[in-house]
């Protein structure tokens, strides 16, 4: 019999994403300012902020947002909340740096896409 392991923070999806590099450096995920947001086609997004003041959903999903001692992103999704919709999951991820020549003090330096080849039936 398998065993039923409870997703940690109400969640439905998890997800763990590692973490690029900026100029061959690993990105310090933990203290930087980035964005990720996940999607199905058009219908509503994940879109977690992680700031100084700390992780804020700011997309129509709710999701809390995690960074493991290994330095990956643990992302809790809880799209039995609210449906992202039916379909392949693409994800972006974007990293700012701080400049005060830009809005809210910061600029970007990457912003990543892809599939993540998982498909909600």
């Amino acid at each position: 019999m398998e065993n039923i392991n409870q997703v940690p923070n109400g969640a439905d999806i998890p997800l763990v994403m590692e973490i690029p590099t900026i100029n061959g450096e690993p990105y310090d995920a933990k203290s930087g300012v980035w964005e990720v947001e996940l999607w199905v086609f058009s219908n509503k997004r994940v879109k977690v902020r992680h700031s100084a003041d700390g992780y804020e959903s700011l997309g129509e999903v709710p999701t809390t947002a995690d960074v493991n001692d290994s330095g990956e992103i643990e992302l809790y999704v809880k799209s039995s909340k609210v449906p992202m919709g039916k379909g392949y999951i693409k994800g972006q991820m974007t990293i700012y740096a701080p400049n005060t020549d830009f809005i809210d003090s910061v600029q970007v330096i990457k912003t990543l896409e892809c599939d993540l080849g998982i498909q909600i039936v």
